[in-house]
């Protein structure tokens, strides 16, 4: 029980690990096979600390032994980890310059290498040096050090790693932490677990993380601020570079200029081709304009909340946020589909539902604005299909409308919307569907913002991952038809056309984007050529470790088992912590049942030492919980008392106390043990072998009885009292 504390710790090393990997965005994130190293380390430590007993510097040497058998296997493996260790320090290195704008050390490689190799090696390194911390019992904080270096490193490259990991790994940090130094008493191990599960449910119950995303985003771009030099009090020294631009959904750019520099945003999955279809990555829906902003809400895990969607979600894509900031639900319309819903009617709304009503904010506007749309735009044309009002704002759009990234400054009290509708007519997405929306509404046409992110269906190959980078970020309008649904209309395409091209970037941003979709086609290239060799592998017979020894050598060897790794290993959540679940309730089971059984040894040991008052005296404190349940607890007060509430307590359980002459020699053999347990204590003389034995008799014969005479429910109380299950062992091992 001494190193219950070992179990927090490991799952802190193994979330540090999974944090490196899936906060820097690799796909091989092998979640089991990191628990690996951590097993083999452990092993070979506290191996060597058995064989170091008795030196002074066993620590010490089982901390170097074990660095250096880790060094061993590293030179074995140089080839493959050195890659990867590359991937992963470039990796970093590019999140701090597109993010923080400072320039770190970058390494050629040939090929990827296996980045989960080195990130195993990494592990097994960390697993050494909290282990020889843990040892010298330093203080907790400093043992938890190298493991929260290790979680820390890809958030602080602004990265984000698996929710769960985040707070699986928050648990164990405080499981740890409030063990203390001396760790390695189970009960407080199991109350720390108990009270951080029931924390856990009871946030996870009122919280999602959706809702922290947007105050996770302010941190990200302040930090981002303050790592660029772009600001900050105190700070003397003009930035060097332009403060970049990152995506505020839902409001215009107050510094007027925005910018992109090719980070990626999202990633995506399907394996079904879109073709020509544009993919919408919803996530942002703005309802209440006011002040220059947009007020809305983000989509949440329950897809249902928007009401009247017509289009299912796409569920064959799978998205994976790298900026956790909502959740992105993606959509699409073919264009069949399109064209009968723009035949339908405009379903114009009735005055009264125009300033609340059903539809409530997807329909309030400024009056004054309402008035000039209606006076200037709309100019009593009538509007029977939504086809005829989709032309209107297609033809007000195509009169001398330019995008750009640069419209200008905010000014206070000036309405940007209009301002652009009526006198600059220069703006970006969220001008043009913002201004739709509200001429739709000026039609009478429930209108609102969508913002996220927009892909064109012909850059998606199936079963490949593909990257959503910020240039990808859209906004677009979405109108109700009446008995229909929402429908998403791009209306900046009246003015770009394909607006998923690349926009207006400069040189560096460009080379660097084009950088970005070379290495990604050259990635692309490197699994259709795996994917080949491994069909070729699949129609020869399967080879055997004999064979292999034979022909193929150590390399034959290693791609056998990195094969049945990858193929065998599974990636899901669920698993892991499925299994994570299993571990930890066989660890707690086994220790429980260690630590009863050695008490129960405890109380043997402690029965047959010593004098025959004091065994009899610890006999009967032992049974305290069996007294209290019979509800004759002692107090030591009155002898005479105590042996007459005992008597009257216990003697329902004998159903042959029907003659008085019987009931009296109960009552004496009650009184008669009462008596030996105040020798015991009070008496200088105590007691004699031969009243032992005669209070154990009375004990055996009464335990006896209500084992026999009790209902099972009232005898398992009973035996919840470790001295009970000592004494039935005792009569047993008589019998």
């Amino acid at each position: 029980m001494k190193r219950i504390q070992l179990l927090p710790l490991v799952v802190l090393i193994w979330c540090g690990g999974i944090s490196l990997s899936s906060g820097l965005y690799f796909e091989d994130v092998n979640i089991v096979l990191y628990l690996l190293p951590i097993a083999l380390m452990m092993g070979i430590y506290y191996f060597l600390r058995f064989l170091c007993e008795g030196f002074k510097k066993k620590e010490f040497i089982s901390f170097g032994g074990s660095f250096l058998l880790s060094l061993m296997s590293f030179a074995f493996l140089k080839k493959i980890i050195v890659p990867g260790l590359c991937v992963i320090m470039n990796a970093i290195s590019y999140k701090f310059a597109v993010s923080y704008g400072i320039t770190l050390r970058t390494f050629a490689q040939e090929g990827t290498g296996s980045v989960g190799l080195a990130v195993s090696q990494i592990i097994a390194l960390v697993t050494v040096a909290t282990l020889y911390l843990y040892e010298k019992h330093v203080p907790v904080a400093v043992t938890a050090l190298p493991s929260f270096v290790l979680f820390i490193t890809s958030i602080a490259a602004d990265g984000v790693p698996f929710e769960w990991c985040t707070v699986l790994y928050g648990a164990a940090l405080i499981i740890f932490l409030g063990m203390g130094r001396r760790g390695g008493n189970i009960s407080r191990f199991l109350i720390l677990t108990a009270c951080t599960a029931a924390t856990a449910v009871i946030v996870g119950s009122a919280f999602s993380w959706a809702d922290l995303s947007e105050q996770m985003w302010e941190y990200r771009d302040r930090i981002a601020t303050v790592g660029s030099g772009q600001g900050g009090s105190g700070s003397d020294h003009p930035a060097t570079e332009e403060k970049k631009q990152f995506i505020n959904f839902g409001q215009f750019n107050k510094d007027g200029n925005i910018s992109y520099n090719g980070t990626i945003e999202l990633r995506i999955k399907t394996e079904q081709p879109l073709g020509a279809r544009k993919l919408f990555l919803r996530g942002f829906i703005g309802t209440t304009y006011d002040s220059n902003e947009w007020g809305g809400f983000w989509i949440k895990r329950d897809k249902n909340q928007d009401l009247g969607d017509i289009f299912e979600w796409n569920t064959a894509i799978e998205v994976e946020n790298v900026y956790d900031k909502g959740r992105y639900m993606p959509y699409s319309v073919n264009e069949d589909q399109y064209e009968e819903l723009i035949g339908s009617p405009a379903g114009l709304v009735s005055g009264d539902k125009f300033l609340g009503g059903k539809w409530g904010d997807t329909l309030n506007m400024d009056l004054d604005l309402y008035r000039r749309i209606d006076r200037e735009i709309i100019q009593e044309k009538k509007v029977k299909t939504v086809k005829q009002a989709i032309n209107i704002v297609k033809d007000y759009f195509g009169n001398g409308f330019q995008y750009s990234l640069t419209p200008g400054k905010l000014k206070y009290g000036v309405n940007e919307v209009e301002k652009f509708m009526f006198r600059t007519k220069t703006g970006y997405c969220t001008h043009f569907a913002t201004s739709a929306a509200m001429i739709f509404r000026a039609m009478g046409i429930p209108a609102r913002l969508a913002e996220g992110y927009m892909v064109s269906g012909d850059k998606i190959i199936p079963d490949e991952v593909v990257d959503v980078c910020d240039y990808n970020a859209h906004a677009w309008v979405e109108i109700y038809i009446e008995d229909e649904g929402w429908m998403p209309l791009d209306v900046t395409s009246y003015v770009l056309g394909d607006l998923t091209q690349e926009m207006e970037l400069t040189e560096e941003q460009r080379e660097r984007i084009r950088q970005h979709q070379q290495e990604q086609q050259r990635q692309e290239e490197k699994k259709r050529r795996e994917r080949k060799e491994k069909e070729e592998q699949e129609k020869e017979p399967m080879r055997t470790p004999a064979r292999v020894a034979d022909g193929g050598g150590a390399a034959e060897l290693w791609h056998l088992v990195r094969d049945w790794t990858t193929e065998n290993v599974r990636r899901e959540t669920a698993f892991a912590a499925i299994l994570l679940l299993i571990v930890c309730g066989s660890g707690a089971a086994a220790v429980v049942f260690i630590r009863r059984r050695t008490n129960l040894e405890k109380i043997r040991r402690k029965m047959k030492s010593g004098s025959y008052g004091a065994r009899l005296l610890f006999v009967n404190d032992q049974l305290a919980d069996f007294w209290h349940e019979a509800g004759a607890p002692w107090d030591y007060y009155d002898s005479a008392v105590q042996a007459g509430q005992i008597f009257q307590q216990t003697k329902k359980y004998y159903h042959l106390l029907l003659r008085a002459s019987l009931e009296e020699e109960k009552k004496e053999q009650v009184r008669q043990y009462v008596i030996y347990v105040y020798k015991s204590r009070f008496a200088e003389e105590g007691i004699g072998g031969e009243a032992f034995a005669e209070s154990m008799r009375y004990l055996g014969e009464l335990l006896e009885v209500i084992r026999e005479n009790a209902e099972k429910k009232k005898w398992k109380k009973f035996r919840k009292c470790s001295m009970v299950r000592v004494l039935e062992k005792e009569m047993e091992d008589k019998k």
